[in-house]
């Protein structure tokens, strides 16, 4: 949704603080936990991140605009010279919440191994935003490669100082981006183009610095604190 979608899902860690436990026992816990889910995110990547679609540039664009509104997911900006859509609702969308319930019977025993007993997914990650970033690039011949990266955000908890972490929980990141992709391949067959397809080992996505630093989050995970 990361990673996300996403998961697509989605996110700005968060952390409800109680008063039972410092914030270096908060941000060594987090630190654990964002190092495994990154380097699980990132072993995935080809099979969640990545798509090549088969199509005009235009028709690529379109189709994956289509995509975040079928999805609930309102665009927020777009910029079809750069290749960047950017779309944000309120979580767990694009995940229902049965799916984020979901990612939470997988992940809590993970995340408690990781970061101890006191971290725990809420059952409604409501007063959440997630914001989800998908970058085209035409690689020429009538092929565009997307890539699609996701944040889950809390402006009250990052306000507290938590270093929270940018990874994203790797079952949302599996949920958000396989949804994301179903619905994607309807768009394209509406448009009459074949499905979207993962990507072979030389059809790599670069951007240029001043793009990448405009979506250089990615999905990060939502998570609050228990004593």
């Amino acid at each position: 949704m990361r990673s996300s979608l996403y998961a697509m899902v989605f996110v700005v860690a968060s952390v409800g603080l109680s008063g039972c436990v410092s914030m270096t026992d908060i941000n060594d816990g987090y630190y654990r936990i964002g190092k495994a889910w990154q380097l699980d995110n990132q072993r995935e990547a080809d099979d969640y991140r990545y798509r090549v679609i088969e199509s005009d540039y235009l028709s690529a664009f379109n189709a994956t605009k289509k995509t975040f509104l079928a999805l609930g997911m309102p665009v927020e900006s777009s910029a079809i010279e750069k290749g960047i859509l950017t779309a944000e609702n309120i979580a767990p969308a694009p995940l229902t919440l049965e799916e984020w319930m979901e990612v939470k019977r997988i992940e809590t025993p993970r995340l408690q191994e990781l970061g101890g007993k006191l971290f725990s997914f809420p059952d409604n990650p409501k007063n959440f935003t997630i914001t989800v970033s998908a970058r085209l690039k035409d690689l020429g011949r009538g092929k565009v490669i997307l890539t699609v990266d996701y944040i889950m955000a809390s402006q009250s908890y990052k306000s507290m100082g938590m270093a929270v972490t940018p990874h994203a929980p790797p079952t949302a990141v599996k949920l958000g981006m396989l949804k994301f992709w179903r619905q994607l391949e309807i768009e394209l067959k509406n448009a009459n183009a074949p499905p979207p397809r993962k990507r072979a080992w030389n059809e790599e996505a670069r951007f240029d610095q001043s793009d990448s630093q405009q979506v250089s989050q990615l999905l990060r995970p939502l998570i609050y604190l228990r004593c």
